[in-house]
């Protein structure tokens, strides 16, 4: 997600800004093929918008990844000068950056300050991918080799834990099967215990402060992938975390359904296994920080003068909802809602028909990226509260000082920024990676104040609070 913005990281910013003026949006129809394997490419691309799909020669039929909005496309053609080695289709209508190779090219050699610049920018992108493209093939080495080491530590004390929580998972079925809904709370119960247990035993095999070699770390975790991704395509809510089907985890809708806390899936076990990950504490602090962002709302609320708020990436914002009907639906509250997910906002819109106050309520498609990057501005009256709950966490920090510059200059005196990270702490935050494939940065009290410290803001958080849960941390700002 972020490629586009570690490549930035190594350029100035005259340099970031001549990549964004000399590039062109352009909108692309799902189906339209991007990129041909054994053909040149005629520019660069960023995702701005939407999914691209890779696919190989060599693997008919299967999708080799997938790219979303901040990636980087058409680079390492435009590195070596050679064919695209892979095709790059659309999957969903998209809007991309497109930078011409020929203008690039001709701004490569006439400015060498910006050549040198924008070339070791690259290398070290680059070398990230390479890196772990070898950690990945350290892995399936790995596993290519003779399995006589799974009875051994640490391998044979993973499967032994997966192990037992699928013998208790299997136990449960045949007992669901038995007894169909007799007692299905406490089997619930059984079945998010046994998870919890797993989730702790995950962090301290996987976790890199265990003292394993990140390969043998990889291939631990890939097998706990393999192992249990059976039982998580059974459920409904855990599945679509898995499946990303608008390119990352936690989109509105699958943030929506953990707000509505109703678990699905296929057969007697499926809607058991959802029920067991959406009792997991992560998404206990997702509905948890729905409850602190009305407290939040409310707390800046005055009934003396028009009171603005704005949410970025705000997905199905239920707590603006929410803390409208608290505050008894106020006519001086103007709340603005900025989501880059074209279907958050038809959701949203949907949601607002025949709200008593769908005129305080402003939505905004915005690419919160280009706003941190200083491409996009939004037209907003002075803020008295800017929140995020679920962004940085996806960013790494060069992105969350730019982003926390742009809000300052959007709040007023004495206005509040308030944005919510998971903290490391988090118990499911290996299960999280290795078998949702969900990876976040999370970041710890000392790290939102050096953040807040690096940004214009110039200071320790004013306060740092968390939910109920202790999983998710909320940094608060005051300009």
């Amino acid at each position: 997600m972020t490629s586009f913005l570690s490549l930035v990281e190594g350029l100035q910013p005259e340099d970031v800004e001549w990549l964004i003026q000399s590039g062109q949006e352009v909108q692309l129809i799902s189906g339209t093929l991007l990129l041909e394997e054994g053909k040149p490419t005629p520019a660069v691309y960023v995702v701005l918008l939407g999914l691209l799909e890779v696919r190989l020669e060599a693997m008919p039929g299967r999708s080799a990844a997938t790219i979303g909005p901040g990636a980087l496309v058409g680079d390492i053609a435009f590195l070596t000068g050679m064919a695209v080695t892979v095709d790059v289709r659309v999957v969903e209508n998209s809007l991309l950056l497109e930078i011409p190779i020929a203008t690039l090219e001709a701004h490569v050699h006439g400015d060498g300050g910006f050549g040198r610049r924008f070339y070791r920018a690259l290398a070290a992108l680059n070398a990230r991918r390479l890196a772990d493209t070898t950690r990945r093939l350290n892995a399936e080495v790995l596993r290519g080799q003779q399995r006589s080491y799974e009875k051994e530590e640490p391998m044979g004390r993973l499967l032994a834990r997966i192990g037992s929580f699928k013998e208790a998972v299997g136990a449960l079925e045949k007992t669901l099967l038995k007894q169909a809904g007799d007692n299905l709370a406490d089997m619930e119960a059984v079945a998010s215990e046994q998870l919890m247990a797993l989730s702790v035993d995950l962090i301290k095999i996987l976790n890199p402060v265990s003292g394993l070699k990140e390969s043998v770390r990889a291939e631990l975790s890939h097998r706990t992938h393999i192992e249990l991704l059976p039982w998580i395509l059974l459920t409904d809510v855990t599945a679509r975390m898995y499946t990303k089907p608008r390119g990352y985890a936690g989109d509105f809708l699958t943030i929506q359904k953990m707000y509505e806390d109703q678990a699905g899936g296929t057969g007697h076990i499926g809607p058991t296994i959802d029920r067991a990950f959406l009792n997991q504490p992560p998404v206990q602090a997702v509905r948890n920080r729905r409850k602190l962002m009305v407290q939040q709302i409310k707390q800046v609320f005055t009934p003396d003068r028009a009171v603005h708020v704005s949410s970025f990436a705000c997905g199905p914002a239920r707590e603006v909802f929410d803390a409208f009907e608290a505050l008894g639906q106020p006519t001086n509250l103007h709340v603005s809602l900025v989501d880059i997910d074209d279907q958050a906002i038809e959701f949203l819109e949907e949601s607002m028909k025949g709200h008593p106050r769908r005129s305080q309520l402003t939505l905004l498609r915005s690419n919160l990226v280009y706003l941190a990057l200083g491409r996009e501005q939004l037209e907003l009256p002075p803020q008295d509260l800017i929140y995020s709950v679920g962004l940085i966490d996806y960013f790494d920090d060069p992105f969350v000082v730019k982003l926390l510059n742009s809000i300052y200059g959007l709040l007023r005196p004495g206005g509040r920024v308030v944005l919510g990270n998971f903290h490391p702490r988090n118990p499911s935050k290996m299960l999280m990676e290795a078998v949702l494939q969900w990876k976040l940065i999370h970041r710890d009290e000392a790290d939102m104040n050096r953040l807040f410290r690096a940004s214009l803001f110039g200071q320790d958080c004013s306060e740092i609070f968390f939910e109920d849960a202790q999983v998710n941390l909320f940094a608060v700002g005051v300009k």
